[in-house]
């Protein structure tokens, strides 16, 4: 006796979370491109019109980060059968390639400063603006990257990555302002050289670990056993083997073969199939479940 269900996808819970970050982190974006503007009407300093720039950038990647993450929990049709969860880690690699070349923008500019001996042009009114905006950043990194660590989600990591990309720079541009009050113009560019080298080695890890999912990696090999375990937790299942789980996105896919007693029905054989699949969906990375149901041969 065999039987075979491919489960229906469970959108996981923390879609939504990161939904909702993407909206703070657009809310952030625009406002700070709207005081950023009026900053720079006011002072015409060029620093506040770049700073405007990257705002604008920061507010499409927050709105193309939402995008992503709306999309992934679509549900599987005629064209995505397996449905839409690489949404998520296609759009957390978006945010890796604006941080290579945020990355390659604030080195140049540092080269550039050390270059010319110039000092920042840094009007004092603008510094209540970068403070505000590094703040707002901060926060949203922080808050991002904890409720990645809780609950992992390629949206929330590239969002919090991202923010304390721009929450750094930002400090680094207050820095600047302080030093060349305090005799030290050129402080900003040295500080800037680390600081872009940070920048694109976070930019590497996180394309590679987004580009990790989207290529099926293997769930780690504790993640396997536990799923086992759950599936052979199952009653009416004798043993569970043969348990395969890789990433689809955001998301694991999972097959796996249950035993159960060859004197059950048909029937009785698919709904402990079915109690499989239901019992792994339930778990918050699982997207889709295949069981595959087959009988006892061993028993006599």
């Amino acid at each position: 006796m065999m039987a075979e269900r491919m489960a229906s996808p469970m959108p996981p819970e923390r879609n939504g979370v990161a939904r909702a970050y993407s909206l703070w982190g657009l809310g952030i974006g625009v406002a700070g491109a709207a005081a950023l503007v009026a900053a720079w009407q006011w002072t015409g300093s060029q620093l506040a019109l770049v700073q405007a720039a990257d705002s604008v950038v920061d507010s499409l990647t927050a709105a193309g980060l939402w995008w992503a993450a709306r999309i992934s929990r679509e549900p599987p049709d005629e064209n995505h059968p397996a449905g839409h969860q690489p949404a998520e880690p296609i759009g957390a690699l978006l945010v890796a390639v604006l941080a290579g070349a945020l990355c390659f923008e604030v080195a140049s500019q540092a080269i550039d400063a050390l270059n010319s001996d110039r000092s920042p042009a840094l009007p004092p009114a603008l510094v209540g603006v970068f403070a505000a905006k590094g703040l707002a950043k901060s926060w949203l990194a922080r808050a991002a990257l904890r409720r990645n660590r809780r609950s992992p989600s390629p949206v929330l990591q590239a969002i919090g990555v991202d923010s304390r990309n721009d929450a750094l720079v930002g400090a680094v541009a207050i820095v600047g302002y302080f030093g060349a009050r305090f005799g030290s113009p050129r402080i900003d560019a040295w500080l800037a050289l680390p600081l872009a080298a940070w920048i694109g080695a976070s930019a590497v890890w996180l394309g590679l670990e987004n580009l990790r999912l989207l290529m099926g990696e293997a769930a780690p090999p504790e993640r396997r056993r536990d799923l086992l375990a759950l599936a052979s937790s199952v009653p009416g299942v004798r043993r569970a083997h043969s348990l395969k789980a890789y990433h689809w996105g955001s998301g694991l896919m999972v097959w796996v073969q249950v035993v159960v007693d060859p004197e059950l029905s048909v029937r009785e054989g698919h709904d402990i199939g079915h109690a499989v699949e239901n019992r792994i969906c339930a778990e918050g990375d699982v997207v889709q479940v295949h069981a595959h149901v087959d009988v006892d041969e061993d028993e006599d």
